[in-house]
């Protein structure tokens, strides 16, 4: 009985963050997370069930060819805070 208490809370922990990530899809976010010792900035562009995926553009003014995409997918295990900017 205990047990089941304790999966329906993480359940509802569950849906609070992804609710969060949905709310906040193509915001700019800073993410803390166990597998990086400085933090992650970008764009929440995609979410699943165990990834997050923050997407960055690095912009070269004064040659736009050289413009520069990156994409991160982070685990969801793995962070700790994540906060809009």
């Amino acid at each position: 009985m205990l047990d089941k208490n304790k999966s329906d809370n993480m359940s509802c922990k569950n849906k609070k963050f992804f609710d969060f990530v949905e709310k906040h899809l193509n915001d700019f976010v800073e993410i803390d997370s166990y597998l990086s010792r400085s933090k992650l900035y970008g764009i929440v562009s995609e979410y699943d069930d165990l990834s997050l995926t923050l997407s960055r553009t690095d912009m070269d003014e004064k040659n736009p060819h050289y413009n520069n995409q990156k994409v991160l997918y982070v685990p969801l295990n793995s962070i700790k805070s994540i906060k809009i900017l």
